[in-house]
């Protein structure tokens, strides 16, 4: 790691003598090539820096998911999308940054270590991120932003050194919500979108919950449950469907951007901290969002409407985080506490 980290410095070393400060850019990077929810905490600073230099061109990096989550952006002019993490992939990537020619640089969140790097190579007069999460890179950075104690989208806000609303964005376009209409027609009762999975297993609502939760759901407030997820959680979204009476599993069914389309529709969304809870924040769909080891004063709902959270406190110390094999901490989470929100 240290050898890598001292190549990419050489690298990087003959373009740092172009740094100066720089009030009016007029072509802006905004690196972020990481997942969905990260993607969203990105823009409301995206859509400030465009509302406070409107002039400028606004350039993103960003993952394929990413790219999803941002089609139909008002605030972005292009994107470079980064298919894989292949080395194999990084001349083209070098190349479309280079052509973009940025004169200012901010490093939301990545993944791949040559990102910075390659950033720092374009010459730009200014390269912003925080420090800490750049892989030992730090001193690529232009302007190196302190880490505080607050919410992920305050941080980008705070690289950006702009102020605005910091409310989360999705754009559904008219084919998408006439596409919805249609959709939500096949249901005849309120619908409410029960969503069990998450990247990381630590931070799952037990199946069991989630079943009784519905079971409740469909006899007393006389629901229709839906059970949402991606294709590799169909397994488990089935498996759920199959015990509450009358309910339908949409796991691997929809792609992003019906499901964004789909998300107001819903009376209300109960959901783990994961990507498609930060979607329902963008959409202000009611939301029911369980945390348990995550802090959600971090990554919860920001300035979201409609949104609910309830959250227990981390019963191990050092959490286990993906070692944790039954998240005791989420099991606290009880299913009345749940319901008495969706009925609300």
């Amino acid at each position: 790691m240290r050898i890598k980290n001292t190549l990419l410095k050489l690298l990087a070393k003959p373009y740092l003598r172009y740094r100066e400060a720089i009030s009016n850019p007029k072509r802006i990077l905004v690196a972020s090539t990481t997942g969905l929810g990260d993607t969203l905490w990105a823009t409301p600073a995206i859509r400030a820096l465009k509302q406070t230099h409107p002039q400028a061109l606004i350039c993103v990096l960003i993952s394929p998911i990413g790219a999803q989550v941002l089609k139909n952006n008002p605030y972005i002019d292009q994107m470079i999308v980064m298919n894989s993490s292949s080395f194999l992939q990084f001349p083209k990537i070098a190349y479309s940054i280079k052509r973009f020619d940025p004169d200012q640089v901010f490093i939301f969140h990545t993944s791949q270590r040559i990102i910075l790097p390659l950033c720092a190579m374009t010459r730009a007069k200014s390269i912003a991120g925080t420090c800490g999460i750049n892989k030992g890179l730090d001193k690529l950075l232009t302007n190196p932003c302190t880490p505080i104690y607050q919410h992920e989208i305050s941080r980008r806000m705070q690289i950006t050194s702009v102020d605005g609303n910091e409310t989360l964005d999705w754009h559904t376009t008219n084919d998408e919500a006439i596409w919805a209409q249609e959709f939500i027609k096949q249901f005849t009762r309120p619908v409410i979108a029960l969503h069990p999975g998450s990247k990381d297993r630590f931070k799952q609502w037990p199946k069991e919950h989630f079943i009784m939760l519905g079971q409740k759901c469909a006899s007393e407030l006389n629901a229709q449950v839906v059970i949402t997820g991606n294709l590799a959680e169909k397994p488990l979204a089935n498996q759920i469907a199959k015990s509450i009476p009358g309910a339908n599993s949409l796991a691997g069914e929809l792609n992003i951007r019906q499901f964004g389309a789909l998300l107001p529709l819903f009376q209300c969304f109960v959901t783990n901290d994961t990507g498609p809870m930060h979607m329902a924040f963008a959409t202000t769909t009611k939301t029911v969002a369980l945390f348990g080891p995550t802090d959600p004063n971090l990554c919860g709902p920001h300035q979201a409407k409609q949104a609910n959270i309830i959250a227990k406190k981390k019963t191990c110390s050092p959490c286990l985080r993906k070692k944790c094999c039954d998240p005791f901490c989420m099991r606290s989470i009880g299913v009345q506490e749940v319901f008495l929100q969706c009925r609300n």
